[in-house]
């Protein structure tokens, strides 16, 4: 079907992307998938939807454009990781939680997918969006240690990412510590 990296660094290196912020529409074009932007019912994201191994991606255009970009990237993980036949990727909007070895993943409720599939497509799209080596330059060149939460917010709309999804990714990364 296709064969990409399967960590988003090497992807994005491999498309040329790698840059602050990362453009999840030239990624999707880059994989020839069809991304078109609807109304949906407010509780979904998202979906990916692939068939004889060509993948379109819908986008709900209602939500916040952070919310759109790593909707955007969790169906690219999902292409990338899980499609490996014709299948639906639903991404809804209500995360469930839920805690494993000390960290916490926030995963959208889906029946079409596993909650591996969705932990890992979430965590595909967090790496994609903030990539380790771009978070650790961005954070050296501007000298940040998060001592107040200005730090974060600036971090976060640098990535065009919301302040959680910022917070999470820094204490994975072990940038932040927090108690």
């Amino acid at each position: 079907m296709h064969t990409f990296p399967k960590k988003p660094e090497a992807l994005l290196i491999e498309l040329g992307l790698l840059s602050v912020p990362v453009n999840v529409d030239a990624v999707a074009a880059a994989l020839n998938l069809s991304v078109s932007q609807q109304i949906l019912d407010d509780d979904v994201s998202g979906f990916l939807v692939v068939k004889g191994g060509r993948g379109s991606v819908v986008i709900n255009k209602s939500q916040h454009l952070n919310r759109r970009r790593f909707t955007m990237a969790h169906e690219i993980g999902h292409y990338v990781l899980h499609a490996s036949s014709d299948r639906l990727f639903l991404d809804r909007k209500f995360p469930t939680i839920s805690k494993v070895d000390e960290s916490v993943y926030l995963r959208s409720s889906s029946q079409s997918t596993s909650a591996v599939e969705e932990i890992e497509a979430n965590n595909f799209a967090a790496e994609m969006l903030m990539p380790k080596t771009l978070v650790e330059n961005f954070v050296k060149r501007a000298r940040l240690s998060f001592h107040d939460e200005e730090e974060v917010s600036a971090c976060a709309r640098a990535f065009g990412v919301s302040e959680q999804a910022m917070l999470i990714r820094l204490k994975r990364l072990g940038l932040l510590k927090i108690a």
